[in-house]
């Protein structure tokens, strides 16, 4: 019996890790995280999104309204796998920060970015992903989450975890 393909439209949707920090003060941030296996034709990629908080949650009558994202603004950017090896290393605290603080630089046709992840203690232990970006008209964008220890943790497994398919397919 032959085996029906999906259509290309659901076969397009990737699982999404996700981290979400909203606030009373409406200065909240959120990230998504989505592996893109290898295949025959590009190699996988882990995709990272970053957005702004866009309204603050609040309580209502019938309940608590959530906050929402600026995702129509996000920064967006892709870590090829010794990309992801190296945030990995960090995770698991081999090093402090990924490229000994100098973090990776991405150019395209659309404008350049920096993206920096290290480990930080103060005010408390967490870790640190931050993006500058430049593009081509000459705007400027500086964004950045900060992820607890515990998702830390879920971020490290799912990249490890994920890994055999980012490489291979």
């Amino acid at each position: 019996m032959e085996e029906k393909k999906k259509p290309a439209k659901e076969r397009a949707i990737l699982p999404t890790f996700s981290i979400y920090h909203g606030n009373p003060e409406n200065t909240g941030t959120a990230m998504t995280v989505r592996m893109q296996p290898a295949t025959l034709r590009q190699g996988g990629f882990v995709q990272f999104e970053i957005a702004n908080q866009a309204t603050a949650g609040v309580q209502t009558e019938e309940g608590r309204v959530s906050p929402t994202f600026d995702w129509d603004k996000r920064v967006a950017f892709r870590l090829n796998p010794v990309e992801v090896a190296e945030m990995v290393r960090c995770l698991r605290g081999m090093t402090e920060s990924v490229r000994d603080g100098a973090g990776y630089i991405h150019k395209g046709q659309k404008g350049s970015a920096k993206i920096l992840f290290a480990h930080a203690v103060e005010p408390r232990p967490h870790f640190n992903l931050k993006a500058y970006t430049l593009k081509a008209d000459g705007a400027e964008r500086t964004i950045g989450i900060d992820v607890s220890p515990a998702e830390a943790m879920a971020l490290e497994m799912a990249l490890s975890g994920s890994f055999g398919r980012l490489c291979f397919g």
